[in-house]
Order: C-alpha cells, then structure tokens, then sequence
C-alpha cells in the first residue's frame, strides 16, 4: 500500500512538473516573438480579452484590423485594432487553472488597461434565451468568497440600451448538461447563467490591480440538455484535439452530429453577439 501511494505522489508531481513547464515555456514563446517594437504598442493596449476556446473569439478576431497572432503550448493571443483601440484577446482552453495562468500571461505581456472575461455561458434563469448577453454584478465559485463588480455608469447605460442582463454568474469546474442540474442551481445559487472560468479572471486580475469584467452569452438556455460528450470534447487541450474527439464522436454515435451541429450554431450566434457588445465598448 505505502509503494502504491508513494507511486501515486510521484505521478502527481510529475503532473505538476509538466504543467508548470508548459506554462513557462509558453512565457518565454510570446515574450521571444514579441519585438521591442511591439512591446512598445502593447503597453498601450485598452482592452484584454480572455477566452476559453476559439470559437468563442472568432468573431472578435473577424473584426479585428492590423492582427499580430502569438503562440505557445496551448495559449493563442490576438493581438489588432478595434475601433481605434489596441485589443489583445487570448485563448486559454476551458477550466479556472488555463483561465488564471492565460489572465497572468495577458497582463504581464500586454498591460491592457481593462480585461473582460468573456465567452459563452449555460442559461440557469428561465427568462435567458440563446444569444443573451449577460454582464456579471456578483461571482459565485464554491468553497470562495463572492465577487462583486462594482459597474461604471457608462457600462450600465450601455448594457440597458443593448438589452444586455445584468447579475450574478456561477463559475463551476465542468460543464453543466442537465436541464434538472440547472434549475437546481438556478435555486440553490440565484445565479442568472453559469460559466467555467469568469471567476479566475477577475481573482487575477483583482490581485493584480486590474480593471475586469465579466461579459457572457448564452448559447444554450435552462431547459436546453447537451449531449453527453460535450465533456469529452471540453477535456481536449487543444482544438485540433476538440475536431478529432467530434469526429470520433459522429463515428460512435452519429445522432450526435446533428446535437452538436445545433450547439456549435448557438455558439456562433452568442459569439457575434458578444463581439458588438465589444467593439461598441471600445467607441465608447
């Protein structure tokens, strides 16, 4: 028994080892692509972005002018233009461990005066429909103190005239797939819609002195079930690994291909949404 438990702390710190070494070498791939030119435009950056997968930040990206794309071990950063405004946006892949180390890497490499925390969300509230967006006033993650964002009143006005909600996020660790799961979340927490990262970014940033932000659209509502494998998917590090977990998906149950294909279209939607909520924050 002691050798099997000394085995398993040893895999464990290997574990850890390997991640923090990723993490280190992705520190030194931006900083090495970064020249001092570049540096000089970066420290001037207004608005940092963090995403958890690209699919979110496509549309951003889209629009997006003069693009510089930087990667290392699983991070992409985008770095261009947005309405006269210098915008970095990085992906990080889901979960709060990605979304903590991507917040830390964004602001060390980029300075951006304000981050948000953005990407798609689960409808917890009955009254979210696809494509809604949802600006956080409280963060709720279990066993932590909640978060709460004081909004300016620029923000506020802006988010009324868009019909943009305004309340509490949940951050959890997985996904959440039942319709029965998220109305006893609904109930147990208050939480209008529920994340998987919102909560680590604006800690970061917090410690960091940062002005953050958590803006979120819904791209799948309360009574919405996901399929099963959609925690498959999310366990993939990188989007090469998502498409090759979907196809092999489709090929043991293909009556998934047109659940996913629904999804991936709700996830568009709410990804354009939020990429004009982001351009009109950068005019104003």
């Amino acid at each position: 028994m002691f050798r099997s438990l000394l085995q398993t702390w040893f895999k464990s710190m290997a574990r850890a080892k390997v991640r923090q070494a990723a993490f280190d070498k992705a520190k030194e791939c931006l900083s090495e692509k970064v020249g001092e030119s570049e540096k000089s435009a970066m420290e001037e950056c207004s608005l940092g972005v963090v995403f958890a997968l690209s699919i979110e930040a496509g549309c951003l990206a889209d629009i997006l002018t003069d693009v510089t794309t930087l990667r290392g071990r699983g991070f992409v950063v985008k770095e261009g233009c947005l309405r006269n405004h210098r915008v970095a946006a990085i992906y990080c892949g889901p979960g709060n461990r990605n979304a903590t180390r991507a917040t830390e890497l964004l602001i060390e490499g980029h300075r951006p005066k304000m981050v948000i925390a953005a990407g798609l969300a689960g409808g917890l509230s009955p009254q979210l429909k696809v494509g809604d967006l949802l600006l956080a006033e409280r963060l709720l993650f279990a066993g932590d103190e909640p978060l709460d964002i004081a909004l300016p009143p620029e923000l506020v006005a802006m988010s009324r005239q868009r019909e943009v909600y305004s309340g509490t996020l949940l951050t959890l660790e997985r996904p959440v797939r039942s319709s029965a799961e998220k109305q006893a979340l609904w109930r147990q927490w208050g939480a209008l819609a529920v994340d998987m990262e919102s909560f680590a970014v604006l800690k970061e940033c917090r410690r960091r002195g940062v002005a953050c932000y958590a803006l979120r659209a819904v791209s799948d509502t309360a009574a919405d079930e996901l399929p099963v494998e959609v925690e498959r998917l999310l366990a993939q590090p990188t989007a090469a690994g998502r498409w090759g977990a979907a196809l092999g998906i489709t090929l043991h149950r293909p009556s998934a291909l047109k659940e996913l294909y629904r999804l991936r279209e709700n996830a568009l939607v709410a990804a354009d949404r939020l990429a004009h909520f982001l351009a009109a924050l950068c005019s104003q």
